[in-house]
């Protein structure tokens, strides 16, 4: 082995790069992290001349667009009803937990409205803060203030029973007609009987319940309309004997004759 000759080709110096940081080195600009790089979302169809720069989303497109992912920035969907659609989960509901001023409200009122523009319609029941009413009025909904001196719901009212048992005569199938109605029947009656042992604070007697579902009977028969808490009032205090006499007849089997303190009105 010889020494180097004076005329061989000096060694190229690789030239200075920087970092995945940047320039390293005090007053170079070095970062501490690094920032992810934007992502934008596209079908396969839009997206394939970008290969391979373009990855497949771990996340799933099924439900309402709720917001992106923290690490990913991926979109994040999700709803009970889109869910229970596609089979990822067994019925359509969602228990929503968390402490208070953290978006348990935004999060509904999002899926709300995401629901009604695939065309669920949404109901908010019992909504005594009130919540969703600005969201409601803002699809257009309704919005029913409940309390005294205020809109009321009525409990004998039968819904669509009525017109479905009328179908289902002009149809020519008379027992599932009367079904109906003795269905409507019984759940009208049973509200009222919980109404009434609510405000008592007792529960009502056999006789008083003989008497009230006769007389609403007699109110379905007379009126051509849906009737109120008055109607039935006013065939007690008219009908009572008509009542009385009808009703107390076969009620567990022994004598059903209401008390007179029952049903007076003071």
């Amino acid at each position: 082995m010889g020494r180097r000759s004076k005329h061989s080709t000096p060694k190229v110096r690789a030239p200075r790069v920087p970092s995945a940081r940047g320039w390293l080195g005090a007053g170079a600009g070095a970062d501490t992290t690094i920032q992810v790089p934007a992502s934008f979302r596209g079908t396969t169809v839009q997206v394939c001349g970008l290969h391979p720069f373009a990855v497949g989303d771990g996340t799933s497109m099924l439900g309402v667009p709720l917001g992106v992912h923290e690490h990913t920035s991926a979109t994040v969907c999700a709803d009970p009803m889109s869910w229970f659609q596609g089979d990822a989960i067994g019925n359509p509901s969602v228990f929503v937990m968390g402490l208070p001023a953290l978006g348990k409200t935004s999060l509904v009122a999002r899926m709300c409205v995401g629901l009604a523009g695939y065309g669920v319609l949404p109901f908010v029941l019992g909504d005594t803060r009130p919540d969703y009413v600005p969201t409601i009025e803002a699809l257009g909904g309704e919005v029913h203030r409940l309390g005294r001196n205020r809109d009321y719901i009525n409990p004998l009212d039968p819904g669509e029973s009525t017109v479905a048992a009328q179908r289902l005569r002009a149809a020519g199938f008379e027992r599932e007609a009367q079904e109906v109605e003795a269905d409507a029947h019984g759940r009208r009656l049973t509200t009222v009987l919980g109404l009434i042992a609510i405000q008592r604070k007792g529960p009502t007697t056999e006789a008083e319940e003989a008497v009230l579902d006769r007389a609403l009977h007699i109110v379905d028969a007379r009126l051509d309309r849906v009737p109120i808490m008055s109607d039935v009032l006013d065939v007690v205090r008219e009908d009572r004997t008509s009542c009385v006499r009808r009703s107390s007849t076969g009620v567990a089997g022994r004598s059903t004759r209401p008390r007179r303190r029952a049903w007076s009105c003071r």
